[in-house]
């Protein structure tokens, strides 16, 4: 089973996704994993695509070019290993990071939940005007290996949360599609 990873950015418009998929379809190409945002504007895409039969990425991206072309999108085809990397094993968590916005906010946390054994798994972030001023969201989905607890996380959060001038959460739960 070939696979690939689908990867696309360009100015946000209507029938992105549309002209992607059915470009795709047309060669038999499945859509598995995906992950599909907008972003200041900018639509921001990666997909793990099926391709049965189909050994190069130049196949897809040439599939592909029409669509590109006209909608204005930058598109990379990666090949992927056949076998698929295991999920994430261990426990859960959430975090959600607030404060006003500054550089480093994301490498401070990222490094805590390193320092910890974390994987983090899903991230997210939004900047926000508030009263003339700029906040800073970040929300995270993370792993920990078997026997971190729930407290050696959220000591490490709440340190560098401290430290960046941020507040923060940390829960249980959490996962790939959450």
């Amino acid at each position: 089973m070939a696979r690939f990873s689908l990867h696309t950015v360009g100015k946000d418009r209507p029938g992105i996704i549309a002209g992607l998929s059915n470009a795709l379809a047309s060669i038999g190409v499945n859509l598995e994993d995906s992950r599909m945002n907008i972003l200041r504007g900018q639509s921001a895409i990666v997909v793990i695509l099926d391709a049965p039969g189909i050994s190069d990425g130049g196949h897809i991206e040439g599939a592909l070019e029409r669509v590109a072309e006209e909608l204005n999108l930058f598109v990379v085809v990666r090949p992927l290993p056949e076998e698929i990397a295991p999920s994430s094993s261990g426990e859960w968590f959430s975090i959600v990071v607030d404060g006003a916005d500054r550089p480093g906010i994301v490498a401070g946390i990222a490094e805590a939940i390193a320092s910890v054994g974390g994987n983090i798994v899903d991230l997210s972030s939004r900047l926000l005007e508030r009263d003339g001023r700029s906040g800073y969201v970040l929300r995270l989905n993370i792993t920990l290996p078997v026997g971190v607890t729930l407290e050696t996380l959220d000591g490490a959060i709440s340190a560098a949360s401290s430290a960046l001038g941020i507040s923060s959460s940390v829960s249980v739960g959490g996962g790939e599609l959450g």
